[in-house]
């Protein structure tokens, strides 16, 4: 076995389930959440925070790329991409330049798709708005 091909215990933060963690909390990397989450939630350019089924959060995410597939109750603020996959649950407001939101997936509140996008004619595309 090669030396990349090596999974680094320090690349990835677990948060398991049982956990509760509340306050401010300043993230980076690859996060995985099994636990709860509350207060503002902070996360580092280029890291990914993923909320497992049995993730819970209750508070404001400024994150760069967040995946849920458990419950958020807060507005959220992502600069690349926001994926609610379809166990996720979210009540609150989502800005981002990218979202996806998979079959079954359930959102309360409203979205605006921020930042300059190219149009398939390589224009910049238009603010897009909306609620749910």
């Amino acid at each position: 076995m090669k030396k990349n091909d090596l999974i680094h215990e320090t690349e990835v933060t677990v948060i398991g389930e049982g956990i509760r963690l509340e306050g401010k909390l300043n993230l980076g990397g690859v996060i995985r959440v099994y636990g709860r989450l509350s207060g503002e939630i902070v996360a580092e350019p280029a890291s990914f925070l993923i909320l497992m089924e049995s993730a819970v959060v209750e508070g404001s995410l400024d994150v760069d790329t967040l995946v849920v597939a458990g419950f958020v109750r807060g507005d959220i603020k992502a600069k690349t991409r926001v994926s609610i996959e379809g166990t996720g649950r979210v009540i609150g407001n989502i800005e981002t330049p990218t979202i996806a939101i998979d079959f079954g997936a359930y959102l309360e509140g409203e979205t605006k798709m921020t930042g300059k996008r190219k149009s398939s004619k390589g224009e910049p595309s238009p603010e897009v708005s909306g609620s749910a």
